[in-house]
């Protein structure tokens, strides 16, 4: 979405409190690395998660909004806004397990940078739209 390459392979662990529609009210920590470029991402974020319904629902909101430490390129680090918002469909759910696909989107803070071919970036952020699977225990 901003024009640039920044696909990436996300990781990221979160817990807290859940009830019957709240999925969960906790924190979170990922790490995104970059396929196209020797880029990665570190966001801490507070996340809620809630199904669309008051029952049980085949449909979830996802909103995280945090600090992202960013590593752009040989050491040079800068940090921001993290932000993400997403729907996702629940695929498999028992009281122990759950698996789902979300499509969100994503906001990365960045400032103007040069990149390792030396040329100068001059972005004030990072939009990107994702697909997650996930597994939640």
């Amino acid at each position: 979405m901003s024009g640039n390459d920044f696909s990436s392979f996300d990781l990221d662990l979160f817990a807290g409190y859940r009830s019957h529609t709240i999925k969960c009210f906790g924190l979170g920590i990922g790490l995104h690395s970059s396929f196209s470029n020797n880029r990665y991402y570190l966001p801490i974020y507070a996340l809620f998660r809630c199904n669309l319904l008051s029952n049980k629902s085949l449909l979830f909101v996802d909103f995280r909004a945090g600090y992202s430490t960013n590593q752009m390129y040989k050491g040079e680090n800068q940090g921001g806004f993290f932000g993400s918002a997403g729907l996702g469909m629940n695929l498999s759910v028992s009281k122990k397990f759950g698996s789902h696909i979300l499509i969100g989107y994503n906001f990365y803070q960045i400032s103007p940078f040069t990149d390792e071919k030396g040329t100068f970036q001059d972005m004030n952020g990072c939009h990107l739209v994702s697909i997650r699977l996930g597994i939640s225990f």
